[in-house]
């Protein structure tokens, strides 16, 4: 009975074994699969073998006890038997976690050797073979996976260092990270670009600089130099690609950072990345790996940058279509009076979609303005005889980023303005003027302007005039007839006197000696006493002329289809007199586009009494805040009109003439004259310093 209990004993506990060795073989295969199926069999295998081991421990000393009287070898072997099961189990718990956490093979303890496994029963020597082969099989296969994992994990690596200004070879850096320096303004001078974990015949990978006073220099490839050493010389763009198997597995992708522009796009594959026809350094690279169907963020920044090489052509009045023009260069004609009326504009060398690259637009004459057109595209009109008055430029996509674009137009009755820029609008509106010729520059944003900027389109007749000082009168009497007659410029200067008999007189001085043939002083002369006498030429000789009434010079005045400034030179004018004024200028069409000047406050706020909208111009020895402060007083169209140079002198008035004053005045909606010219001084001068009326001599200087 005792006996039979024990062999049922032992059978539940070999039953248990077998089961224990699936759990080991199993934990072992899940060692190969991943570390969550490991630890869950783990766990398991663990908490069953300690059941099982505790269940069959306490039947077999519970049979023991009961059965006193059994066959002493049997109860040895049984002894025996438990206490080598016992420790079995243990040494199998003990090898099943060192498996799965160190993956070393366990040793096994001595009290399990051989000699006490040959006690055991064939079952059991049959259950220890069935192990160790499992475990040997478990164990080839761990050690493939193993080897697979490791050449997995060896991934190719680009490896690349370069030679810096100042520093020499840097130490290599790889995938992705800066080789060169940032923010110390020096030049990367040579390259090498290496691949590690490659077998070096199945692929490599090759580079190209382009560098300065050389340019492109021939492919090297696998660690080799590009660039130069010891020659000072900057790289200024690379090309990276790959070849041979790695080709169809990888992406090589690089960026530079570039002398004023900073960082720019990555290029892959052999694509330009840096600068050309720019004299900019590159001062850092970045190179990386990028396996085929990974993800790889790029940005809009474009990775190479050229000079735009912006080219023009116009067709001019009488002669067609002109040769192309290059950055810089004059199109058009000056000093023929011919008209521009069409022009072309292109983009090239820029290394990216041209289709918009610049676009442009121009004023035609009896039109307006046009839409914008494109690369090549004409704007303007052809065979129809009609100016272009205005024009448009700008840049458009990543050019517009990193350069600007100046254009300058050389206008009729006007020459030069001033340089326009990206998109602003150069030329002249309401004044019927020609373009003649035009000029167009592309410079990088940190380039300054290749001119003054102030004065590059002019709007209206009081926006910009210039002003004949007293009619033609170095070769015609001063305020004659004739000297209005064939005056040089758009607007013309006379002066008003009062005579006795309250009639206005165009004449300059407040007496007739110096300008007539006869003497004496106007406000005590009536006008028939003025009119017996003869006007002088500037060279004194008499002419035919007489001393004109306002009405004699407005009438001449509108015939010639001109701008009348009228300078009043007395301070207190009677309510007649300026009726008379007032009704002169409505006769003639000139209630709200003449200009009325004057030292004398006084008269001006009179005449903006009876002609609100009529211009009105206070003239002063400086511009300064007080000045400015009287103008504006005046009420809406009110200008100041400084003093430059009189009776051979040149007037205080230059130091406070600044551009900031000017702009202050313009800041308080008034506009700014001066008169006259310096000697030998351009009216562009003062125009390009935001002065809107010029009062120039015949001989553009002078009073």
């Amino acid at each position: 009975m005792t006996e039979k209990k024990m062999k049922q004993g032992l059978k539940k506990w070999e039953t248990g074994k077998i089961w224990l060795y699936s759990s080991v073989i199993l934990a072992g295969i899940l060692v190969g699969i991943g570390s969550a199926g490991r630890a869950s069999a783990e766990d398991l295998g663990s908490q069953k073998d300690q059941e099982d081991s505790s269940n069959i421990s306490l039947s077999l000393v519970q049979e023991s006890k009961l059965n006193d009287e059994a066959d002493s070898t049997l109860k040895t072997n049984s002894s025996t038997d438990q206490i080598s099961n016992d420790e079995k189990i243990n040494q199998d718990n003990s090898f099943d976690h060192g498996n799965s956490e160190t993956g070393q093979d366990v040793k096994v303890p001595e009290s399990n050797s051989m000699d006490n496994k040959e006690q055991n029963s064939t079952s059991y020597t049959t259950y220890d073979s069935n192990l160790t082969q499992d475990s040997k099989i478990l164990e080839s296969q761990t050690k493939q996976e193993t080897n697979n994992i490791s050449e997995t994990e060896k991934k190719p690596e680009v490896e690349y260092t370069t030679q810096v200004q100042n520093i020499g070879w840097q130490d290599p850096v790889s995938n992705g990270q800066s080789a060169g320096t940032v923010g110390q303004s020096l030049r990367l001078e040579a390259i090498k670009v290496n691949l590690n974990n490659i077998d070096k015949n199945k692929g490599g990978i090759n580079y190209q600089t382009y560098c300065q006073n050389i340019g492109w220099q021939g492919g090297v490839s696998n660690g080799d130099v590009a660039g130069t050493v010891g020659k000072s010389l900057r790289l200024e763009a690379i090309r990276i690609g790959l070849s041979g198997d790695i080709a169809k597995l990888y992406n090589v992708y690089y960026r530079v950072q570039v002398q004023n522009f900073g960082w720019l796009g990555w290029a892959t594959n052999g694509a330009t990345a840096g600068t050309s026809h720019l004299s900019l350094r590159l001062e850092s690279l970045q190179i990386q790996l990028v396996k085929l169907g990974d993800t790889f963020v790029l940005d809009e920044v474009p990775a190479y940058i050229a000079e735009p090489g912006i080219t023009y052509q116009v067709q001019i009045q009488n002669i067609g279509w002109q040769d192309v023009k290059r950055s810089g260069g004059i199109a058009g004609t000056q000093g023929k009076a011919l008209r521009i009326e069409a022009l072309k504009i292109n983009i090239g060398n820029n290394g990216e979609d041209q289709s918009n690259a610049v676009q442009y637009a121009s004023q035609v004459q009896n039109i307006g303005w046009q839409a914008p057109v494109s690369n090549g595209q004409i704007s303007g009109t052809v065979g129809q005889s009609l100016r272009d008055e205005t024009l448009q430029v700008s840049l458009a996509g990543n050019l517009s980023r990193y350069f600007n674009v100046y254009y300058q137009t050389y206008c009729q009755n006007i020459g030069w303005l001033d340089w326009a820029r990206n998109g602003d609008i150069a030329g002249t509106a309401r004044l019927g003027y020609r373009l003649e010729s035009l000029r167009i520059i592309v410079e990088p944003k940190w380039v300054s302007a290749p001119g003054v900027s102030t004065n590059a389109f002019i709007n209206s007749t009081l926006k910009y005039t210039l002003l004949q000082h007293r009619g033609n009168h170095r070769v015609y009497p001063e305020n004659s007839g004739p000297s209005v007659q064939t005056s040089l410029y758009p607007a013309v200067e006379g002066d008003l006197q009062l005579t006795s008999d309250n009639q206005w007189v165009m004449i300059h001085d407040d007496t007739i000696n110096r300008t007539t043939n006869g003497s004496g002083t106007i406000s005590l002369m009536t006008l028939s006493q003025i009119k017996e006498y003869n006007l002088k030429s500037d060279s004194g000789a008499v002419t035919g002329d007489k001393v004109p009434t306002l009405d004699e010079w407005m009438q001449t005045v509108k015939t010639n289809s001109l701008i009348p400034f009228l300078q009043i030179k007395v301070n207190k004018v009677n309510t007649e007199a300026m009726n008379n004024l007032v009704d002169t200028l409505k006769k003639y069409g000139y209630a709200d586009s003449a200009v009325v000047t004057s030292f004398y406050t006084a008269p001006l706020r009179n005449v903006k009494t009876q002609l609100p909208d009529v211009k009105v111009m206070y003239i002063t020895g400086s511009l300064t805040n007080n000045e400015i402060t009287t103008a504006k007083s005046l009420g809406n169209n009110s200008g100041l009109d400084v003093i430059l140079y009189k009776n051979g002198n040149t007037a205080a008035a230059i130091p406070t003439l600044n551009a900031q004053n000017i702009n202050m005045a313009h800041q308080s909606g008034l506009s700014v004259g001066v008169w006259t010219l310096i000697p030998g001084q351009s009216w562009n001068y003062w125009t390009n310093r935001g002065t809107n009326v010029i009062t120039i001599g015949s001989n553009l200087h002078g009073v």
